[in-house]
């Protein structure tokens, strides 16, 4: 998994030269802020903070904001709060649960892990119900390398990551199978 997140960080830089250094510094106590929630630490989790510290919402070039298309990878010093703001509006969907956010929109939508299962769901904050888009976070780092391998992610006109909706979901669904969400 680790190499697949190397993977995905280099084809990013590849694409938007500087991305990867927008990401840094690492933040040296990582684990203590994933502690505060956290019992155990997902692997993605390790992987992730260990080497980035993220993106803040508020970031100055908006060129580098994008982990994958629409959404920022959550900064660790801002990662407590994403956490209560998506554990908000999962408490009242049609998945109970509780889930750690992975990346995240303006309008405060989730890519997150099941705390439990270690699955991957989009939620949306304002469907109840909660879409599972991976059965692990192998496959979800997977399918994002294979995105950029099959130039699914591009930059547009004004230099900023975007995506061709039908062929992520011809790539999602040949990757993640049996999963409802790709087939749709």
């Amino acid at each position: 998994m680790e190499q697949q997140f190397i993977l995905y960080l280099q084809q990013s830089d590849k694409l938007r030269s500087g991305y990867y250094t927008s990401l840094l510094p690492i933040y040296n106590n990582w684990e203590v802020k994933l502690k505060e929630i956290m019992n155990e630490i997902p692997e993605l989790f390790k992987i992730i903070y260990s080497k980035i510290s993220g993106t803040k919402y508020e970031i100055n070039n908006q060129i580098f904001m994008d982990f994958v298309p629409g959404f920022l990878l959550i900064h660790i010093l801002e990662y407590h709060q994403n956490y209560l703001d998506l554990n908000k509006i999962t408490k009242d969907s049609e998945t109970k649960g509780i889930f750690y956010p992975i990346v995240r929109n303006y309008s405060s939508d989730f890519i997150a892990m099941d705390k439990d299962l270690n699955k991957i769901y989009l939620i949306y904050h304002d469907d109840p119900k909660i879409y599972l888009i991976h059965n692990d976070a192998n496959k979800f780092l997977e399918t994002l390398n294979e995105n950029y391998k099959q130039n699914v992610y591009f930059l547009d006109q004004d230099g900023y990551l975007d995506y061709d909706q039908d062929l992520e979901y011809k790539v999602a669904k040949e990757i993640n199978k049996n999963i409802e969400f790709w087939v749709e």
